[in-house]
């Protein structure tokens, strides 16, 4: 035992005053859950940022290796100190593996979390399958909440949730993240008929589908199913998917979609036989005004478009996913830099052609004004998100000290994270004003 001016101490005991006065705090004793890791400490000092705490325990400490293998766990997730739910508070048993594509190759990595049954986690409604974003080469840390933000403004049927929270693994600190909804089929997440095997003639076999573009050296040729149009764009099969894919599915989805990429690029707007009898234009407009407004460099069909055809319905787009190389923050695309000039009309093949047809740029306007008093006040957000991480990002800069390093594909390195706050909420102000004024042209 060891003697201090706190008293006794072992050195447990003593670590975590050090760490408390240090201006951290310590949660409540975990609660002993079936099947969850026995040395789950309670004790742990976690930082004590505000923010919810997510807390997950690798069985045996197994790393996470890979994308492909989950890993058996325990995960405890807290409320914060500022921001308490008072609600969904989960502690019990999980899988877990790394997620992403260029982000799972850096140092900070993001996961995909597995429930044994559905539970609802913070103020997010049940489901069993979860994300874990670590927004590395975001040093806003918040450019997927913005753009779902913007989803919610421009009113996507459904925009999955994040939520911050401080992330432990195996008890290292791994700074800030978002614990969010993962895209899927379910009610409450993108509502449509879910597809059975034997779904394989009309009019069953119409729907429901979510598919994703997709650059195809991600795609795994052995597990997943997809199909490439005239055009070179890939689509991926997220729902059905895999070997519940049956042939008629596969040869109704992808026909389908030829059939839309052919009306749009040879602007057939009859409406009868044309476009307008496939898409629903409104849900590609809405799209295309957040997609736009961020500059996203993947929204040109490239990777992580999602479009649902629902049994009976026409093709829509959404949900949004996937904007930490968005507003201005890739350094590859010299496109996508710059508050002024359209990208997604201009590089993105379906919308290039639909925008040269003047009926769609008028109704492209005539949304815009009905949902641009919204847009507006962005920065606004921005900002609110700013002063609700503030201490997060001072813990999670000193966990991976990059702000004043270049981390691909960064287009600019600003030194701190006012001044990256600051270049972000200028982008879209800016990106605000030109599109209002160039909206109908």
């Amino acid at each position: 035992m060891q003697t201090s001016r706190f008293g006794p101490l072992n050195k447990l005991a003593a670590i975590a005053s050090l760490v408390l006065l240090a201006g951290f705090s310590a949660p409540g004793s975990a609660q002993t859950t079936t099947g969850c890791a026995p040395g789950a400490s309670g004790a742990l000092p976690v930082v004590n940022t505000g923010l919810p705490v997510v807390q997950i325990w690798t069985t045996a400490s197994a790393p996470i290796l890979n994308r492909e293998d989950y890993v058996t766990a325990c995960m405890r997730v807290s409320d914060g100190s500022v921001q308490p739910y008072g609600q969904g508070l989960f502690h019990g048993t999980i899988k877990i593996r790394g997620r992403g594509n260029s982000t799972w190759s850096m140092p900070k990595k993001g996961y995909r979390i597995k429930f044994d049954a559905a539970a609802a986690v913070l103020d997010m409604p049940a489901h069993k399958d979860w994300v874990l974003l670590a927004n590395y080469a975001d040093k806003t840390l918040m450019r997927n909440a913005v753009a779902m933000e913007l989803s919610r403004m421009v009113g996507m049927p459904w925009t999955p949730r994040l939520r911050f929270a401080e992330f432990y693994l195996n008890d290292e600190f791994l700074g800030n993240y978002q614990l969010g909804e993962k895209i899927e089929v379910a009610p409450r997440r993108v509502v449509m008929t879910k597809m059975a095997k034997t779904d394989i003639t009309s009019p069953n076999v119409s729907g429901g589908y979510l598919i994703e573009t997709e650059f195809i050296e991600r795609i795994d040729i052995n597990k997943d199913r997809y199909f490439t149009t005239i055009e070179g764009l890939n689509f991926v099969m997220q729902e059905p998917s895999g070997t519940d894919v049956q042939a008629a599915q596969y040869n109704y989805i992808s026909s389908h979609i030829q059939q839309v990429e052919t009306a749009i690029l040879s602007r057939n707007s009859n409406p009868t036989t044309g476009y307008p009898a496939l898409i629903d234009i409104d849900s590609f407009i809405d799209y295309y005004l957040v997609q736009e407004l961020m500059k996203n460099v993947d929204s040109v069909m490239a990777s992580s478009v999602y479009l649902v055809k629902d049994r009976n319905a026409k093709l829509k787009m959404g949900p949004l996913w996937d904007f930490d190389l968005g507003a201005g923050n890739v350094d590859f695309a010299p496109e996508v830099l710059g508050s002024k000039g359209w990208y997604v009309r201009s590089y993105s093949a379906w919308h290039d052609f639909l925008f040269q047809e003047p009926a769609i740029r008028a109704r492209a306007k005539e949304r815009w004004k009905l949902v641009s008093a919204k847009l507006k006040n962005i920065d606004v957000y921005v900002d609110t998100v700013a002063a609700q991480l503030d201490k997060s990002q001072v813990q999670n800069f000193r966990r991976w000290p990059i702000l004043n390093e270049y981390v691909w594909p960064n287009a600019v390195v600003l030194g701190s994270y006012s001044a990256e706050v600051r270049y972000l909420r200028d982008f879209l102000k800016k990106r605000v004003d030109w599109m209002d004024k160039n909206i109908g042209k």
